[in-house]
């Protein structure tokens, strides 16, 4: 008996071991099953991946899209986390983020559609999942100071239109230098960015308007000097 069942184990043995690869479903000697996919994933996640990316874009897009300004308040294609937070890109799915679409269907950049090359990289990098993408910032109350007039006010409601290199009016609202060119330190209620916000001949009227606590913040960093603070 006892001899009968160590037969039989044996046997059962041998059969494991000349089992059909192809039924087993994994042969560790042909890599063709798995190494496109663990291709794709360790490119994805390796870093040069994303510094890659963000070097087509800055060389692509930055010309219009600046870090602050740009068409279609399209904007910060330098800062990962602004890129995620505005739903620019959509760590994931390449194919449903907006710049990629856009970019994929050669609409931008605009008469200069980047290479299939720069394309892969870009889908790679975003399928994979950006690696610098930060918890949010917390944002601050209402002050006046140019770091929030620049998120709240510059930025949203102004600097869509009037950028560096497309100074409707002769004025820009993108960077402190530009902002400057509109205010009068001397004599506050008379800047231009005041009297122009007061009055509400900008945003245009067919934008959204700056609330009254906007306009007196603009007037009180005025007041108390326009800083770069």
């Amino acid at each position: 008996m006892k001899k009968y069942i160590v037969s039989s184990m044996l046997l059962l043995i041998f059969a494991g071991c000349s089992y059909p690869q192809s039924l087993v479903g994994w042969d560790p000697g042909d890599s063709s099953n798995n190494s496109s996919s663990s291709d794709q994933s360790s490119q994805a996640l390796d870093p040069a991946i994303e510094s890659a990316s963000l070097q087509i874009l800055s060389n692509k897009c930055s010309s219009c899209h600046t870090q602050t300004s740009g068409p279609s308040g399209v904007y910060g294609l330098q800062s990962v986390q602004h890129m995620v937070a505005s739903g620019l890109i959509l760590p994931g799915h390449a194919e449903d983020s907006p710049l990629f679409m856009e970019i994929q269907n050669n609409s931008m950049p605009p008469g200069q559609p980047l290479a299939s090359a720069e394309k892969e990289t870009l889908r790679a990098w975003i399928n994979g999942g950006p690696s610098t993408v930060a918890p949010p910032p917390v944002v601050n109350g209402p002050e006046p100071t140019f770091s929030y007039l620049k998120s709240n006010v510059f930025g949203p409601k102004c600097a869509s239109c009037h950028y560096t290199g497309h100074t409707r009016g002769g004025y820009a609202f993108d960077t402190y230098t530009n902002v400057l060119k509109a205010v009068n330190k001397s004599k506050p209620e008379s800047s231009v960015l005041y009297t122009i916000s007061r009055s509400g001949q900008m945003p245009p009227r067919s934008s959204p308007q700056l609330s009254s606590e906007q306009v007196n913040l603009i007037l009180e960093w005025i007041k108390k000097g326009a800083l770069n603070n």
